[in-house]
């Protein structure tokens, strides 16, 4: 087999593999069959030219923007620098001879960035409110989901998720000194939305292997925003004194039901033999655990006996979980035995 033809079809097979076509394996033995020793170099040359063009972008940019001292001109060159982005990435995913959807979709996913951008930078020119901003957030989130489903691209996708989750109400920020702040202004609104996505990514994922074979991989992604953004405002649910219900002390209440619904997770990922669920609901359920123990028992003990006993606390717990899971697993092979 020729070298062009080989690296045809590795293209090719990964480009399979990123719209979801194939599994990982399966891509994995034609990434072997097909793949030549310098594909590793001739890759990592691909990326550093890819980095080296757009730091070299960055940096004309910079320039122009310095020299002109102008936030709308620079906003026109940013949202071209998008449409450029967006095509070329658009270009080098849907290529029939020589695709490259890895690239294509960095370079896709990099066009929303550089739009979102542009428009602050109208935004800031005009001193629009706060408001402008979160609209603009929905209207990049749906941009990158038409994107997405129109090209069966799943950053798009994940970027979507991250715009729409930051419109509802969540952000983060660098505080200096290595900190970093993260919070949600509606955190009751958050895990609502959080919950109706989560839903939507179960449903979604039921039907990737028929009529959404071409989406498949979606349904996991939202799943994961999901159940990251619920347990997240329920974390910060059970943290706040939030006045809700007319309740002094409503936050109390979260405490519990962030318990509950981590617990929930454990058993809808146990019945639906989904690890992406049991494993949410175990880390965060452990989250749950240590941060009340911590805000109970940090100031009336001293630190060796606090360290102590969460270590030990930790070990029993994990213990537990594994005694459970040997246990359903036992009862798995007890049932295939018995049914033929």
């Amino acid at each position: 087999m020729t070298r062009s033809r080989s690296e045809l079809l590795g293209r090719v097979s990964a480009d399979w593999f990123h719209r979801g076509l194939i599994s990982s394996d399966l891509a994995q033995q034609l990434a072997q069959r097909y793949g030549r020793r310098d594909a590793f170099l001739n890759l990592l040359g691909r990326w550093l030219g890819i980095i080296a063009i757009l730091l070299i972008a960055s940096a004309v940019l910079a320039l122009i923007s310095v020299a002109t001292r102008s936030l709308p001109f620079t906003g026109v060159l940013l949202v071209l620098c998008a449409g450029a982005a967006w095509h070329a990435g658009i270009t080098f995913t849907i290529s029939k001879t020589r695709p490259m959807p890895g690239i294509g979709a960095t370079l896709v996913t990099l066009s929303f960035v550089v739009f979102f951008a542009a428009c602050s930078a109208f935004l800031i020119e005009a001193d629009a409110a706060k408001a402008s901003f979160i609209t603009l957030l929905f209207v990049c989130a749906a941009l990158a989901l038409a994107t997405a489903y129109g090209f069966s691209l799943r950053w798009p996708l994940f970027l979507s998720a991250l715009f729409l989750f930051h419109g509802v109400g969540s952000w983060s920020a660098y505080a200096g000194h290595g900190t970093y702040v993260f919070d949600i202004q509606d955190p009751p609104g958050m895990a609502l939305a959080a919950t109706l996505v989560t839903i939507l990514g179960v449903i979604h994922r039921r039907f990737e292997d028929g009529e959404l074979a071409r989406y498949c991989g979606f349904g996991h992604i939202l799943i994961v925003f999901g159940l990251l953004y619920l347990n997240c405002s329920l974390w910060v649910l059970s943290l706040e004194s939030l006045h809700l219900w007319g309740f002094t002390d409503a936050w109390r209440i979260w405490i519990p039901a962030f318990a509950a619904a981590a617990l929930g997770q454990i058993v809808i990922g146990a019945f639906l033999k989904d690890s992406l669920f049991t494993g949410f609901g175990v880390v965060f359920l452990a989250i749950n655990l240590y941060t009340q123990f911590f805000e109970h028992f940090w100031d009336k003990m001293a630190m060796a006996a606090f360290f102590a006993v969460a270590g030990l606390a930790g070990i029993v717990i994990g213990f537990g979980f594994e005694l459970l899971y040997r246990r359903q697993s036992a009862l798995e092979r007890m049932r295939e035995r018995i049914v033929p």
